[in-house]
């Protein structure tokens, strides 16, 4: 199975190196924002990204880069078919927990538990 990443707003030197590491682990693609501008979140969808890796001033509070990533915090959406049949229940959460370093077998060990809702 194969997981794709989404890099945004990362300097030219980070994504570099960041796409090299990921580009050497099987299971990982890369896809990436042109740029720092535009609609993080939408081109992410748009990518089919199971996880977003994206630069920001300070990674305790990243949600300064795109603030609408916050309002999915608790977001609880319930998809019914359009018979009526079927149903899926998806909770959605922004947590958020410091990583021991920033090694790259750190951050491939972070990035593979990334699941797509």
């Amino acid at each position: 199975m194969t997981t794709t990443i989404f890099l945004a707003n990362m300097p030219r030197m980070l994504e570099d190196i960041v796409q090299t590491v990921l580009k050497r682990s099987p299971g990982f693609r890369v896809a990436r924002q042109g740029g720092t501008t535009g609609d993080l979140l939408g081109a992410a969808a748009a990518s089919g990204a199971s996880a977003i890796m994206l630069a920001v001033p300070d990674p305790r509070a990243p949600f300064t880069n795109d603030p609408r990533l916050a309002l999915l915090d608790n977001l609880v959406v319930l998809a019914l078919s359009e018979s009526g049949a079927e149903a899926w229940l998806y909770r959605l959460s922004c947590d958020g927990q410091p990583l021991p370093e920033t090694s790259s077998d750190a951050l491939l060990d972070a990035l593979s538990t990334a699941r797509r809702v």
